[in-house]
């Protein structure tokens, strides 16, 4: 008995279902599919529903990738049931995972300046960054030494004074294997730990005989 033309033999479709996931380190395996029609005669397919994906597999870092199922047949004789699988692929987004960052005001040398008329300071370091949300095992410094005092440039006896870095990917310097990419990394940060000091002033005189 010959068997059935393709064209002529009833469509099985297994379906990848689209999945979005967030980094966190670890291969995503959480696929899932949907067979199409449902109701196909029992014994008529075989098999397990196996993924693969692309560019990366299995999937770790952000970005998106296409799952494409297999490991289901028809089961023989193929040509007594009557039916074709067909494989559709899905989408898998692993989105990036979220850093959210401070400055803390425990620190290193010192982040004061003598008073100069503007709010620059410097003398930042990497200690008075403190990052937080990494997976375990990922990390990064921060390499940025200047921000900004936001409540003015005069000088105060607080050592507690508020003040903002605006940073940039090049600010970042990951450490071990990190991939920064996996990261949404914050634009800026801000902490009570700048001090402004009173600038001494020289009182000189002179006299005429």
């Amino acid at each position: 008995q010959y068997p059935l033309l393709k064209q002529m033999l009833q469509p099985v479709y297994v379906i990848a279902d689209n999945k979005i996931s967030t980094y966190n380190g670890s291969a995503f395996t959480a696929f899932t599919s949907t067979t199409s029609p449902t109701g196909t005669p029992g014994g008529a397919i075989t098999g397990t529903v196996t993924y693969t994906t692309t560019p990366d597999n299995p999937p770790v870092d952000a970005g998106t990738y296409a799952i494409t199922p297999g490991g289901i047949s028809v089961a023989a004789p193929s040509d007594q049931h009557g039916y074709r699988v067909e494989f559709v692929n899905g989408t898998l987004t692993i989105n990036p995972a979220v850093l959210t960052t401070t400055i803390t005001g425990s620190l290193i040398g010192s982040v004061s300046k003598v008073y100069d008329g503007t709010s620059t300071i410097t003398g930042l370091t990497n200690a008075n960054f403190e990052l937080t949300g990494w997976v375990p095992g990922d990390g990064a410094t921060v390499t940025k030494t200047e921000g900004t005092i936001t409540d003015g440039p005069n000088a105060s006896v607080s050592a507690t004074r508020p003040v903002t870095v605006t940073l940039a990917l090049s600010d970042y310097v990951a450490t071990g294997g990190t991939n920064l990419s996996n990261y949404t990394l914050p634009a800026s940060v801000s902490g009570n730990i700048g001090q402004i000091t009173p600038k001494t002033v020289t009182l000189s005189a002179t006299k005429t005989y």
